[in-house]
């Protein structure tokens, strides 16, 4: 996919996210559920065998059932939680975004650099204890969501079974950007852009389209910064103090509040519920 913002062309600007992963307690009923709401199909269902997997209970081989959404990037991926206590796909974390997904050709790299920017680690995947991470899961850090790091493993793996299992023709596009509302736009600017490693524009205020809220139909605005990516973009929103309050609003804290494709000129949303808010908050690493 290609775009431009209006700070500089598509091409000349670094990559994006690829996926987001929604886990889900039945797998067949989730995609059912996407097929008939948003049209989006997706591949059988795959379970890789991580061999050597590290988490806050130790390390332990780990199986992780997956399907990818048969589009262009970036992917919805469903992931079919487990029956463990504690864990990135625990049963608990049914309904909620599971994490937020980036390519990294060098794992080991990204895992240093998340260490150093304070970002807590849920779980690392490998084929041994001495070889690098194929995937990395972080704590929930920005917004509340976890980041979510691959390896080019498996990015070819999803790839070729887009592939295979695609009718011909072109991939459907994607959603073509993320928003996230948050309650300090340059704090959330400056952790992002030292997280993920890609430059934001500066906040604006921009006028939104009408929306509705009960019976009352507004024209609200916000203050908005864009990532200086190709497609997907991400969003970062912050609405004026007395639309924060609103309970509608609060309870997007915490995660993405809207995907966005291109059914309209203005885009228009699909939304991804319940989530697991958490404030804004973030402790530097010791010195």
């Amino acid at each position: 996919m290609t775009g431009t913002t209006s700070e500089g062309p598509a091409a000349g600007l670094p990559s994006s996210f690829s996926h987001t992963a929604l886990s889900v307690d039945d797998m067949e009923a989730a995609v059912r559920r996407f097929a008939d709401v948003f049209g989006v199909s997706f591949t059988t269902p795959m379970t890789p065998v991580f061999p050597y997997v590290r988490d806050t209970a130790g390390t332990a081989q780990q199986a992780v059932r997956t399907c990818v959404s048969l589009t262009q990037e970036p992917y919805f991926v469903l992931v079919e939680a487990q029956d463990r206590e504690a864990d990135v796909h625990a049963r608990s974390q049914v309904g909620s975004l599971a994490c937020w997904g980036w390519w990294e050709e060098d794992t080991t790299a990204r895992l240093r650099h998340l260490r150093a920017q304070g970002v807590g680690i849920a779980a690392t995947y490998a084929a041994g204890p001495d070889t690098p991470p194929a995937m990395i899961v972080t704590e929930r850090d920005l917004c509340g969501t976890r980041l979510c790091y691959l390896g080019a493993e498996l990015r070819n793996e999803w790839a070729a079974q887009v592939e295979r299992e695609h009718e011909g023709g072109p991939l459907p596009e994607s959603y073509y950007h993320v928003g996230m509302v948050v309650p300090d736009i340059d704090k959330a600017i400056e952790r992002c852009a030292a997280v993920l490693q890609v430059p934001f524009t500066e906040a604006a205020w921009t006028e939104s389209p009408h929306q509705r809220e009960g019976d009352a139909v507004h024209t609200p605005f916000r203050q908005q910064a864009l990532s200086r990516t190709r497609e997907p973009y991400v969003a970062l929103d912050r609405l004026p103090l007395t639309a924060l309050t609103a309970p509608s609003v609060r309870r997007t804290w915490g995660g993405p509040a809207y995907f966005s494709d291109r059914a309209s000129a203005s885009g228009s949303n699909w939304p991804v519920a319940p989530w697991h808010p958490q404030p804004w908050a973030w402790t530097p690493p010791s010195a």
